[in-house]
């Protein structure tokens, strides 16, 4: 695949973190890595979708096993992208917990990997066009 100098004026490779940042540049990537796997990207899209949701519900929703849903469910809510909420007001006996996006959830969806897929596809077509001649 031919080389491609970058373009004048892309952002630095390596972003500077402010000193009080809450995170380190090792933990956005971490986030970005977890959110990057297939089942965790779906879990984000249906949480998105649904605003909160218990894990047998997203479970069904998405066809998955509870052991392998629990799996992505642990490693999201470590990167700080899903939190674990408790509803004790549920009129039964059983305490309602469910899964609910995190405001940064939003950068990495949307400015991150959303607007990232689309730059992707774009260059793509044009790298395409230029190999095609």
């Amino acid at each position: 695949m031919p080389q491609h100098p970058p373009a004048s004026g892309d952002a630095k490779l390596s972003p500077e973190v402010p000193e009080d940042s809450l995170f380190t540049i090792e933990e956005y990537l971490e986030m970005y890595k977890v959110a990057a796997s297939e089942p965790a990207f779906s879990i984000l899209c249906t949480l998105s979708e649904e605003d909160k949701l218990s894990a047998s519900k997203l479970g069904m929703m998405l066809d998955r096993e509870d052991n392998d849903l629990h799996y992505y469910l642990r490693k999201l809510k470590r990167s700080a992208l899903i939190r674990n909420r408790r509803d004790p007001n549920t009129g039964t006996e059983e305490t309602y917990s469910y899964y609910e996006l995190t405001d940064l959830r939003h950068v990495i969806l949307t400015e991150g990997m959303a607007t990232g897929i689309q730059e992707l596809v774009k260059e793509e077509a044009t790298i395409s066009k230029q190999d095609g001649k």
